[in-house]
């Protein structure tokens, strides 16, 4: 029993053993990964570069998507903003994950500066509304002629198009205070438009 039992203790050890060893053949590995330059918007992408010094590739991402998107090592820039870029390398066989490095990218809007301003033009007649009038039709310009659109923070009307229409009626709509805002988001030529926003009071009286 106790020859069985030596055996036993035997083959763990040098299981043990093994499988340190294993371990102990790997290699760190450093990423080298410079600053990076602030970009415009202009550029529409640009390439990423960083390199690890076990020669493995190094891969990137991004923390914010909506500012600067990753795709291999070409960056594309979506908006001005901040994002963080990391540079990962997950290790192999031979070498143990590196530790990862962040950057900070700057993006610039470069684009916007040489569009023109615009401006929204957008109020109510009366700032109370009958449900017994039935539908409104909202009325907004913006000086770039560009169509304005309009949006409400009530879940009791719906808005298509310019028609703002009661989705029910009822004493529940007696002088409640909803807000109507009109948007312009711009194009090519034009900057976004600031938003108006209008505040319309709904009165029952059917």
């Amino acid at each position: 029993m106790k020859h069985i039992q030596f055996i036993s203790v035997s083959i763990l050890l040098l299981f043990v053993a093994c499988s340190g060893d294993s371990d102990s053949t790997k290699q760190e590995q450093t990423i080298t990964f410079n600053t990076l330059e602030p970009h415009n918007l202009s550029e529409n992408t640009f390439e990423l570069s960083a390199t690890a010094s076990s020669s493995l590739p190094v891969t990137f991402s991004s923390s914010d998507n909506t500012v600067a998107s990753v795709s291999g090592r070409t960056v594309t820039l979506k908006k001005e903003g901040k994002t963080t870029i990391t540079a990962s390398q997950s290790g192999d066989e031979n070498w143990f994950e590196a530790r990862k490095v962040t950057r900070e990218l700057t993006v610039n809007d470069d684009v916007s500066s040489s569009k023109k301003e615009q401006t929204i033009t957008f109020a109510f007649e009366t700032e109370e509304w009958f449900a017994s009038q039935g539908e409104l039709t909202l009325e907004a310009t913006a000086s770039s002629g560009l169509t304005v659109t309009f949006s409400s923070n009530s879940g009791k009307v719906r808005i298509s198009g310019n028609k703002l229409t009661l989705l029910d009626t009822g004493s529940h709509y007696e002088n409640e205070e909803i807000t109507i805002t009109a948007s312009q988001s711009g194009n090519e030529e034009w900057k976004a438009a600031a938003n108006v926003a209008v505040k319309l009071i709904i009165t029952h009286d059917i």
